[in-house]
């Protein structure tokens, strides 16, 4: 089955999108989910594993590299040389790795982050002749990127610019702007359909896109609220503190096409200033899924708040010809596609 899961994390991101490839974007494996003295925290880490075949992953790629986009790296990925792995080991061979120019000469490493910059490091130093190994494999995506995985799978890099990258080196309020934007797109006899991930890109990155693309090109049948469910995407605070929403990037985020889904991929969503998830956001999603069609609340899904209970458990989208459906309880509500679009590979780092 072809499908895409989203993994209840709290306030962060882990998409595992299974079509022909496996490719997860993102990983944050708490070390709660590990203790099976722990009800809170769902181990992804089990689930994920359960889902691939032969431990092995096609793509692992990181956003940015933000701890909530990158913890437990070490934890579930092997490191270091491919050729020290078996198939009987608990850790997951990653085959090829997709990251930004940021994140390539990220010299300011966290707990969290250092584990993945080591084997980016790594991978960089591999001879030539190995560079297109099975576990060794690097990729430096950039806006304008064009990817074809299967002949189900392909997908369009949107951001981040060489410009993005550059900014957040020199400021790391902007880090998020250099979070990786795919609008990936499903195809199957003949139609296609869109999903659109794209990290914790803010107000700036989605104003960019508004001017550069069209509204076709920046449509989404499935979306994941970008920075778990925030305000920045869209919204910018004023010299009072107090945000602004901006018509331009809710503009370019807002291309729902036919009976969507949202996905927020953050903690339980409460109307208080703990955020993110801010509740704004929530009921600005609701609406435009609304507009769609009516029963837009019942579209809008929370890995955290999932179950029958309210309590943590992965989001699965099945993805086939009939287009993108849930079950969600007893209850089946289906999204299909109009859009169409074009694919090709990026170039590989050292290529």
């Amino acid at each position: 089955m072809h499908s895409i899961t989203f993994y209840p994390v709290n306030n962060a991101d882990t998409v595992l999108l299974k079509a022909g490839y496996s490719v997860l974007t993102d990983i944050h494996y708490r070390g709660s989910a590990q203790d099976e003295n722990d009800d809170e925290a769902h181990n992804i880490g089990q689930d994920i594993r359960d889902a691939l075949e032969d431990g092995q992953l096609d793509v692992f790629i990181n956003t940015h590299p933000d701890k909530d986009h990158v913890s437990g790296f070490k934890d579930l990925f092997h490191t270091g040389c491919p050729t020290s792995w078996s198939k009987e080991s608990d850790l997951i061979l990653v085959k090829e790795i997709w990251i930004t120019s940021y994140t390539d000469k990220l010299t300011d490493t966290t707990a969290q982050s250092k584990p993945l910059i080591d084997e980016i490091k790594r991978r960089k130093k591999v001879k030539a002749e190995d560079r297109r190994k099975d576990g060794n494999r690097l990729i430096i995506v950039r806006k304008g990127d064009k990817l074809k995985l299967s002949s189900n799978l392909a997908g369009r890099v949107l951001a981040p610019t060489d410009e993005e990258c550059n900014d957040a080196e020199k400021d790391e309020r902007k880090r998020n702007n250099s979070s990786i934007v795919i609008r990936w797109e499903y195809s199957s006899n003949e139609r296609q359909f869109h999903i659109m991930l794209a990290g914790d890109a803010e107000y700036q990155v989605w104003e960019r896109l508004n001017d550069e693309y069209s509204k076709e090109e920046l449509s989404w049948n499935l979306l994941l609220a970008p920075h778990h469910c925030s305000r920045t995407p869209y919204s910018y605070k004023n010299e009072n503190k107090q945000y602004v929403n901006s018509d331009k990037a809710w503009e370019a985020l807002s291309n729902c096409s036919g009976n969507g889904f949202v996905v927020a991929s953050c903690k339980q969503i409460k109307k208080n200033d703990d955020n993110p998830p801010h509740y704004h956001a929530k009921e600005r999603y609701i609406g435009l899924l609304e507009k769609q069609k009516t029963g837009g609340e019942k579209r809008f899904f929370n890995p955290e708040t999932h179950s029958p209970q309210n309590t943590p458990k992965p989001v699965t989208f099945e993805l086939s010809d009939k287009g993108i459906k849930i079950k969600q309880r007893n209850t089946e509500y289906s999204s299909e596609s109009l859009s169409v679009g074009a694919a090709s590979k990026p170039t590989q780092y050292g290529g």
